[in-house]
């Protein structure tokens, strides 16, 4: 795939960027590094051609602490770019926040690969507006979503344009599995903010909910068309051509998927190791359904009764002697 390619392109012009700072070092001084990519630690790093180490190595470790503040990341950034002219120009400002705008995903109703509360309050200047938002996701987060919706709901009287609550309503109305009801806030959201990937991602799980594959194949796409690197998309399209058994197709797509989750040091790699073993077995490859089924296994995914039976995984470690 083009986008694909180009995202492979911009990894492959990270590799050969010289750092003054060592990333694996800080990493391998701070756990919760893993949380970010490395490549994120290089892109700051880069910075040192023009920035004297001391400068940027606070920032890392602000990067690296287990409170990572997503808009401050941004906020330097930006800094950095507007002090190197080089810096600017190799890396824009938009893939850099697809970098510093990821953290572990949060698995509640529905997958979420962008910090959308932090993105959504960057954009509003009204504290009782970000009050409001902040306990309307605490509400989603802990399973009230009759609450988030009528609090949701109020926030888009206040602000007709305000996508991101739009988009929870939406959320609300697909857990009670009134999809049209849902839908019509999806294209309110939508409307507002055209690039709300979290938007199309949802509409595109409706749309296979209604086995509209056609339909969610090309939300799909606009995820990738929005951000070629957002592995959900490729994760998406491989149950897309999954179900219209079209496996290698399926099966490229989810190793892209695999591959960024991997390289974002995400939880949801093991999601998709295992959609990997479950294409192969539609596709009737035993030996690597199994490979994929037990590998995603061993990560920690809850793989289903009937394939442990059937595949004969067992952890590894508890090995039947």
């Amino acid at each position: 795939m083009k986008q694909f390619f180009i995202f492979t392109l911009f990894l492959f012009c990270f590799s050969g960027l010289q750092s003054q700072v060592s990333a694996d070092s800080i990493i391998n001084n701070n756990p919760s590094a893993l949380a970010i990519p490395d490549l994120l630690c290089d892109c700051i790093n880069q910075s040192a051609l023009k920035n004297p180490t001391e400068k940027i190595q606070p920032y890392i470790e602000k990067c690296l602490s287990s409170t990572f503040d997503t808009l401050i990341a941004q906020k330097k950034l930006e800094e950095f770019m507007a002090d190197t002219k080089k810096f600017k120009d190799l890396l824009t400002y938009s893939k850099l926040k697809l970098f510093t705008g990821c953290e572990p995903l949060v698995k509640y109703q529905r997958r979420y690969f962008f910090l959308k509360d932090s993105l959504a309050l960057d954009k509003m200047g009204n504290p009782d507006t970000k009050r409001m938002f902040i306990k309307g996701m605490g509400l989603i987060k802990s399973g009230d979503y009759k609450s988030a919706q009528v609090l949701f709901l109020d926030l888009v009287k206040k602000d007709s344009t305000f996508a991101f609550a739009y988009d929870n309503i939406a959320l609300c109305y697909k857990h009670k599995n009134l999809k049209d009801s849902a839908m019509y806030y999806l294209d309110r959201s939508l409307h507002f903010l055209p690039e709300n990937v979290n938007a199309h991602l949802t509409k595109a799980e409706i749309y296979l909910a209604k086995r509209l594959i056609k339909e969610a194949f090309f939300e799909y796409l606009k995820v990738i068309e929005i951000n070629s690197s957002n592995p959900e998309g490729y994760f998406g399209l491989g149950k897309v051509f999954l179900l219209n058994k079209e496996y290698e197709n399926a099966l490229m797509n989810m190793a892209y998927a695999r591959q960024m989750y991997k390289i974002l040091g995400n939880e949801f790699y093991k999601d998709a190791v295992f959609m990997t073993g479950y294409i192969y077995v539609q596709k009737g490859d035993e030996i690597n359904a199994k490979k994929y089924l037990k590998e995603s296994k061993d990560l920690g995914f809850k793989v289903p009764k009937e394939l442990v039976d059937r595949y004969g995984l067992v952890p590894t470690g508890e090995q039947k002697q």
